[in-house]
């Protein structure tokens, strides 16, 4: 196990553009109220996407191909077990599709962009995505952290308990 000098394991930057790839980074993201360059407020990110209520010729074909398939998500007795519609799947993916990240690896710095017709709105994902990360991270060594002093609990738990087991034997002599 890879310790880093405050015990809690590391978690490599290589893997922040993948973090930024899960779906709980796009229900997340989904979920961010925005505000448009001309000074409109969405509540989330998602009514922001949806505003434009007339489709091409295109994402209709698309649409009632798609709509046969969807339907609801099957509910899973296991509540840590994400489910969702082929709706909500779609909704996230396109939200994730939103955000690029790469990291150069010679200088470890991480680069986060938004691709979307609104600056404004790109700007808002970026910081959105970028507080993420560090949240995520925060919440991973702390966790680590928390995982090792439990860990060192146990240990002096268990090492007093054969100090006193040893201190029995000897006044028993």
């Amino acid at each position: 196990m890879g310790i880093n000098s405050e015990g809690a394991e590391k978690l490599l930057p290589d893997l922040y553009p993948v973090i930024l790839q899960s779906s709980n980074f796009g229900i997340f993201l989904l979920e961010q109220p925005v505000i448009d360059q001309d000074n409109h407020s969405y509540k989330s990110l998602k009514l922001f996407l949806q505003r434009d209520t007339t489709q091409s010729f295109f994402s209709k074909l698309f649409s009632r191909r798609k709509s046969k398939k969807t339907g609801k998500p099957v509910k899973l007795s296991n509540p840590e077990i994400l489910s969702l519609s082929a709706t909500e799947t779609g909704n996230i993916k396109g939200a994730i599709g939103l955000i690029n990240s790469t990291i150069d690896q010679k200088i470890g710095v991480v680069t986060i962009s938004a691709d979307t017709e609104d600056p404004f709105v790109s700007s808002i994902l970026v910081e959105a995505a970028k507080n993420y990360l560090v949240n995520y991270v925060e919440e991973y060594r702390t966790a680590k952290a928390l995982q090792q002093v439990v860990l060192l609990k146990d240990q002096v738990s268990a090492a007093k308990a054969r100090l006193k087991k040893s201190e029995y034997s000897l006044q028993s002599l």
